[in-house]
C-alpha cells in the first residue's frame, strides 16, 4: 500500500558542505508542524564527510530522512532537479545545504497562507545574511521596502527570494524544464515560473539564514560572470515564456547593469577607504620606528654611562687594594691578627 502523500516535501541539495549539512537538516527536522512533511536530501556524491553525517542524522533520526545519494556527481542543477522529481508533497519548501531555519514555525506560518489562498503559488519571507563564521552581516534581504504582494514584475526586477525561504505550490511548478538544467541561477526562473502560475505572497518575519561564504556557489563566480549567466538566463527564460514578458526581461537586464555599477562604485570607495588607513597605518609606522631611534640612542648613552661607572669602580677597587697591601707589607702581624679574629664566627670585625 502506498503510503500517504505529506503535506509538505522540504528538499535539501548539498555538495561538500560537512561543516553545515546538520544545522541545516536539524532546523528541518525541528519544525513544529501539526501536519506531515517529508525531508528529502540530495547528496550531490561530497568528496568531503558530508554523507557520514547524513548517515548519522539517519540513524539518529530513523525514517525521517528520505537521502538520495547519488554514486556519482551529477552538478547542482540535475541534483536539484531528480530531488524536485522525487517531491511528493503538495507544497515544496527548498533549503540548502549551507543555510538553515531559524523559526521552527516557519512551515506551518507558510503552509497557513497557502492553505487559505489557492490561487498563490509561493509564499516566501526575509532571510538574515550570515558570514562564514555563523555572525549576522547585518543585512537582510529582501528590505523591509519590497512590497508583500510581488508581481512577476517585481520578480523579473530583481529576485527577492532566497531559496531558503521559499515554500511553492507543487501543482504550481509540476515538474522543472530541462532548458533549467543550464540556467544560472537556477532559483530565479523557478520563482519566475511559480510567479507566472500564481500569485506570490511575501511574509514580514525572519526565519531562515543565508550563508555568504567563498565556497558558495553563486558567491564564488566574479561580478562579471554573474552578469554573463544571468544575461543569458533571462534570454532562456524570455524564449519559455515566447516573448511574453521581454519588456520585463529588458527591465531586468538594466537593473543587473546598474546593480553592476553601484557594486563596482561601492568596491571603489572601499578600496580608496583601505589606501587611506593603509597611508595612515604608514605613518604611524614611521612614527614608531622614529620613537625606535630614539629609544636605541638613549640606550646607547645609558650603555656609555655604565661603561664609565664600571671603570670609575675598577679604579677605586685597585686603590683600596695598593692600600691594604701596603699596609700589611709595614706591619705584617697586625694583618695576620685581624685576618684571624675576622675569620672567627660571629665576629664583628
Amino acid at each position: 500500500m502506498t503510503p500517504a502523500a505529506p503535506k509538505v516535501s522540504v528538499l535539501v541539495v548539498t555538495y561538500n558542505q560537512e561543516r553545515f549539512i546538520e544545522q541545516a537538516v536539524r532546523s528541518a527536522l525541528f519544525q513544529q508542524a501539526h501536519f506531515d512533511y517529508e525531508i528529502i536530501v540530495g547528496e550531490d556524491s561530497s568528496t568531503d564527510g558530508t554523507r557520514a553525517v547524513l548517515a548519522r542524522l539517519d540513524a539518529a533520526f530513523p525514517g525521517r530522512l528520505r537521502l538520495l545519494l547519488r554514486e556519482r556527481n551529477l552538478g547542482p542543477a540535475r541534483n536539484f532537479q531528480d530531488a524536485y522529481a522525487e517531491c511528493r508533497g503538495e507544497y515544496v519548501a527548498l533549503l540548502d545545504g549551507d543555510d538553515y531555519w531559524t523559526d521552527p514555525a516557519k512551515l506551518r506560518k507558510q503552509v497557513a497562507v497557502l492553505d487559505a489562498d489557492p490561487g498563490c503559488a509561493l509564499c516566501y519571507h526575509p532571510t538574515r545574511y550570515i558570514g562564514d563564521d555563523g555572525e549576522p552581516t547585518g543585512y537582510v534581504h529582501p528590505p523591509e521596502t519590497t512590497p508583500d504582494r510581488p508581481t512577476i514584475d517585481d520578480l523579473f526586477r530583481s529576485n527577492l527570494i532566497q531559496t531558503c525561504s521559499a515554500v511553492l505550490r507543487r501543482a504550481a511548478v509540476p515538474e522543472l524544464p530541462d532548458w533549467m538544467l543550464a540556467t544560472v541561477p537556477g532559483d530565479w526562473p523557478l520563482f519566475l515560473l511559480a510567479a507566472d502560475a500564481g500569485r506570490v505572497r511575501r511574509l514580514d518575519e525572519v526565519m531562515a539564514a543565508y550563508r555568504v561564504h567563498a565556497s558558495g556557489s553563486w558567491t564564488k563566480l566574479s561580478a562579471a560572470t554573474r552578469v554573463e549567466q544571468t544575461f543569458a538566463m533571462l534570454t532562456t527564460v524570455d524564449r519559455h515564456f515566447h516573448g511574453k514578458y521581454t519588456d520585463q526581461v529588458e527591465v531586468s537586464r538594466m537593473a543587473v547593469i546598474n546593480l553592476l555599477s553601484g557594486q563596482t562604485d561601492h568596491a571603489r570607495q572601499e578600496t580608496a577607504a583601505a589606501e587611506q588607513e593603509l597611508a595612515a597605518v604608514s605613518q604611524e609606522l614611521a612614527l614608531s620606528n622614529l620613537e625606535l631611534a630614539v629609544v636605541r640612542q638613549d640606550l646607547a648613552a645609558v650603555r656609555q654611562e655604565l661603561a664609565a661607572t664600571a671603570e670609575e669602580l675598577a679604579k677605586v677597587s685597585s686603590a683600596r687594594s695598593l692600600r691594604l697591601a701596603r699596609a700589611v707589607s709595614a706591619a705584617p702581624g697586625r694583618a695576620v691578627e685581624w685576618l684571624r679574629r675576622a675569620s672567627r664566627p660571629g665576629s664583628g670585625c
